[in-house]
């Protein structure tokens, strides 16, 4: 598939992503190849030879559409990562030394004893 062709696919798939119908729909999670790379998610944006995309870790990617060598739907619905996935993951990539906390809206990794979870009075504080 040439990269017209995979431009044009991501285009229509986040028209329809962020069009009023689709708002009921839950996104699909995607991957777009990027050489050796790989990144899943689901498009929550797009622009003139970019997309952004948010990956189930809740991490953003801005994509240029250019550099993407093959588009795939990998699931018809996206899902985050749940909460004890994150911690999981976090774990394993921060080490012992390390302890996560989470609340509703976050996921905190610190060194032992350092890892505060006083961050939804500043969620508050946006809304």
């Amino acid at each position: 598939m040439n990269s017209k062709h995979i431009l044009l696919f991501v285009a229509a798939l986040a028209g329809t992503v962020s069009s009023p119908l689709a708002a009921c729909a839950a996104p699909p999670l995607v991957e777009l190849r990027l050489g050796d790379n790989a990144v899943e998610g689901r498009i929550v944006d797009r622009g003139q030879g970019w997309c952004a995309l948010y990956d189930r870790e809740g991490r953003m990617h801005t994509i240029d559409l250019n550099q993407v060598t093959r588009f795939r739907k990998v699931s018809s619905t996206f899902a985050p990562y749940s909460f004890q996935t994150l911690r999981t993951r976090l774990l394993m990539e921060c080490g012992s030394e390390s302890e996560v906390a989470t609340t509703r809206h976050y996921v905190v990794c610190a060194p032992k004893g350092n890892a505060v979870t006083d961050f939804e009075p500043v969620k508050q504080g946006f809304h």
